[in-house]
């Protein structure tokens, strides 16, 4: 998790409570590890179809391998639904980094970002969603903040299971008390306009 990430999200919280939320630093009693190695263990079986024949087969892993992965995914979700009687909604990380430039060099396996001075992996920072989509939870993103570069990051506002309205309107909620969505700034990239889409302008 880089470290102005961390300070951006504990700043929104502490606007959150001094606007009357009730916010306890708590989480349901599971291994973030363990969650997301269950994640990519089923995505990555889902999604070996579309990759060549050697490395599907390298990625998807047994059928006996995602039936254990989906009986521990089964498990995991009856601890988050214990979890949210005693709580409302959880937040968190929507990524461990703040919005960076698009890199389509080479294949996502071999991108890296800096992440505290030290290389990370594209695909590691994929944890967070990873956490709360495995367990089908709904979810949704509202702007957290800015870097003192001035990008934005964003914050997760996870509801218990088929309660995808609540997570939307805590989104709403917060984005009232944060400040909501704002243009981060220019940095100096133009992106060429396509010439069958017509555009508008703000004036």
């Amino acid at each position: 998790m880089d470290r102005e990430v961390l300070a951006v999200l504990r700043a929104a919280a502490d606007r959150l409570a001094d606007a009357g939320a009730q916010i306890e630093q708590a989480h349901p009693p599971v291994e973030f590890s363990h969650q997301v190695n269950v994640f990519n263990q089923l995505v990555l079986a889902a999604v070996s179809p579309s990759l060549p024949t050697e490395a599907a087969e390298a990625v998807s892993g047994s059928h006996r391998k995602w039936l254990q992965a989906d009986q521990d995914r089964a498990a995991l979700r009856q601890v988050w639904a214990r979890w949210f009687e005693d709580f409302d909604l959880l937040t968190c990380p929507v990524l461990g980094v703040a919005a960076f430039p698009h890199n389509q060099q080479g294949q996502i396996i071999d991108r890296v970002l800096d992440v505290n001075g030290k290389p990370a992996p594209h695909v590691a920072l994929l944890g967070w969603t990873g956490l709360i989509g495995v367990v089908g939870l709904p979810s949704a993103v509202a702007p957290a903040g800015r870097t003192a570069a001035g990008l934005p990051v964003g914050v997760q506002l996870v509801a218990p299971f088929l309660r995808d309205r609540d997570a939307v309107r805590a989104a709403r909620m917060v984005s009232e008390v944060l400040g909501g969505y704002q243009p981060p700034p220019n940095t100096g990239r133009s992106r060429p306009e396509s010439p069958t889409t017509p555009t508008s302008r703000a004036r």
